[in-house]
């Protein structure tokens, strides 16, 4: 660049109608573009026609009549001149549209002496287009840096059918009366039975409720469990915050797994229309949250579990401790091998809906009422699908009811439940093999888990 700016005024005006009176529009004119008529005309001449076309001599010599010394000065190749003719080979090209090399002479920088003009390669690079307003879209920001990636990632394991940017196209983050709208009962749609835990001893419990597999919700259950103030997520946030838990599964099977922090991020800024769900399975085999087990105790309500006494490694999943971001939530299913559950809630709400064992999984779930562009996620499920259930089907019997902190529902095995979680909640819940349940849980295991029969 200093080689540059040590040319000469003198030699660039030289140079500068040299190319004028080769390539300008009006050969032989003695007027420059951008340039009054002045000392140096009288050496204007017209290009010689002997001259080889695109000669860089040619070029540099253009006053015939000048003195040595200036001849000296226009016609001296040095050595950044060469490598400025090698690097700009459109300005050596005799192909070159008038236009362009008009548009060269008229320039300020040429003008001026060529002091402060520069190859055309070492142009400015023009700015990129922006996309539209339109067509942007506007991304959630997080507290932590690696939060988008994490989250990013389990999406794209988890629903290999959309993308992730996909999972919020029924904006229903913005759809807060779909959360809020309240449970109509009728002939139809009747409510889950609730008792209080004060009012029932175990006994009375397996009577009415276990021994009959009927659902039901208890109320002030574990009011004082250790759980109910340390489970909150700002606190699980500050005890596990390096731990990863499971978060999701991709097609293969895998677990999809985050840390706790990027997952508390995720839960307070998330605006998915079913955001991840965090079902922890391993919490007996896992040293570092092992001490959930030591926030909770299994109600007396339900003393037994079989399947305690097969070996560990041949026993299927029993217990899960579940994160649910509010729009978050399962749709309806039974649970493995007929066993029995109990969930408890220790922050947050949930709403179930239950049928009865007898009724088909084509009429429960209602996948043949959905319409073109719609999914079956838990809140489509809640909105409009469960509408359409029950229309489609008035002879259906439907159980509905809400679930709040410090309450355990009871879910018969064989029972189709679905679960939509309305506020961020968190719930610890296990299934077990007892009395009531052991002939269906005998005959399900010996088809499905021979090992384990």
């Amino acid at each position: 660049q200093a080689r540059w700016l040590i040319k000469s005024p003198r030699a660039c005006w030289h140079r500068s109608m040299a190319r004028t009176s080769r390539w300008g529009p009006d050969e032989g004119s003695t007027e420059v573009r951008g340039r009054s008529p002045g000392r140096g005309d009288r050496d204007k001449r017209p290009a010689s026609p002997s001259k080889k076309k695109g000669s860089s001599k040619h070029r540099t010599s253009g006053g015939g009549d000048r003195s040595g010394k200036e001849k000296a000065s226009a016609t001296t190749t040095s050595k950044s001149g060469r490598t400025r003719s090698k690097a700009s080979p459109r300005r050596r090209s005799s192909g070159g549209s008038p236009a362009r090399s008009a548009s060269r002479e008229s320039s300020p920088a040429a003008s001026e002496g060529g002091a402060r003009s520069r190859p055309s390669s070492a142009a400015a690079p023009s700015p990129k287009k922006s996309k539209s307003p339109s067509r942007a879209r506007k991304s959630v920001e997080f507290q932590h840096r690696r939060t988008l990636g994490e989250v990013l990632r389990c999406k794209k394991g988890k629903r290999t059918d959309i993308k992730p940017s996909e999972w919020d196209k029924f904006k229903y983050a913005s759809k807060e009366e779909v959360l809020t709208r309240p449970i109509e009962y009728d002939s139809q749609t009747v409510p889950i039975p609730r008792v209080k835990r004060k009012d029932i001893t175990p006994e009375w419990f397996y009577e009415h409720f276990a021994s009959k597999c009927q659902p039901v919700i208890v109320e002030d259950v574990c009011d004082d469990w250790p759980a109910m103030r340390r489970w909150s997520i700002d606190a699980l946030e500050e005890r596990f915050r390096h731990i990863a838990f499971k978060v999701a599964k991709d097609d293969k099977g895998k677990k999809l797994r985050m840390k706790f922090k990027y997952y508390a991020d995720y839960i307070r800024r998330q605006q998915d229309d079913s955001p991840l769900y965090l079902f922890e399975t391993n919490v007996d085999d896992n040293g570092y949250i092992r001490a959930l087990c030591q926030d909770y105790e299994v109600p007396d309500i339900f003393p037994h579990d079989w399947l305690a006494l097969v070996n560990n490694d041949a026993r299927p999943p029993f217990r899960w401790f579940c994160i649910g971001p509010k729009r978050s939530g399962t749709t309806v299913h039974t649970d493995p091998l007929g066993t029995a559950a109990w969930n408890v809630v220790t922050h947050g709400c949930k709403r179930w809906v239950l049928f009865e064992p007898g009724e088909s999984k084509k009429a429960v779930k209602g996948r043949d009422l959905l319409k073109d562009g719609e999914d079956d996620e838990a809140i489509m499920y809640f909105d409009y699908l469960l509408p359409r259930i029950k229309k489609a089907h008035p002879e259906l019997k439907v159980y509905e009811g809400l679930q709040k902190p410090g309450e355990v529902i009871f879910v018969p095995g064989d029972w189709w439940h679905g679960v939509l979680n309305l506020e961020d909640t968190v719930a610890i819940t296990q299934n077990y093999c007892g009395p009531d349940n052991f002939d269906m849980v005998w005959s399900k295991t010996r088809k499905e888990r021979e090992k384990v029969a």
